[in-house]
């Protein structure tokens, strides 16, 4: 398969997977589509940083910086609360596969799990970074007027 096909792709699975979380966890019908579109750019980033460093940390704090900033500039857009844009659009951030294989291997006593669960916390620290910085450039980009 082409790359920019996978890429296009992937992207239109983050869009379904952000909208579809959001109708999930019933948030307002107005901020569905800024989460899909939000979920889709940081997925999109995610990918392409990922064709540049396999570092998987790096990659969720550039994706979760892009969902810090758009979910912030769709919130003032839609007038809605920007956590409606965030929990949707961070979904398929969050490492919780590979948490529960840290926990499977802890309790199996597998030497791999301390691995596991030091990245699922390095990730875990990236994701909350990575917000702060998406305020951080907001507030920068958007000055209050």
């Amino acid at each position: 398969m082409q790359p920019w096909i996978k890429l296009f792709v992937e992207t239109a699975f983050g869009f379904i997977s952000s909208f579809g979380f959001g109708l999930l966890t019933n948030i307002p019908r107005r901020a569905l589509i800024p989460a899909g579109l939000t979920g889709a750019a940081s997925w999109l980033a995610y990918c392409i940083f990922g064709l540049y460093s396999q570092h998987i940390v790096w990659q969720n704090l550039i994706a979760t910086i892009v969902i810090g900033y758009l979910g912030n500039v769709f919130a003032q857009k839609y007038q809605t609360p920007v956590t409606m844009i965030y929990i949707p659009s961070l979904v398929s951030l969050v490492p919780g596969g590979m948490a529960a294989m840290g926990m499977k291997n802890l309790t199996l006593g597998s030497h791999q799990a301390g691995s596991e669960i030091i990245s699922v916390l390095l990730i875990a620290t990236a994701l909350a970074v990575g917000f702060i910085v998406g305020e951080i450039l907001f507030k920068l980009t958007f000055p209050k007027r």
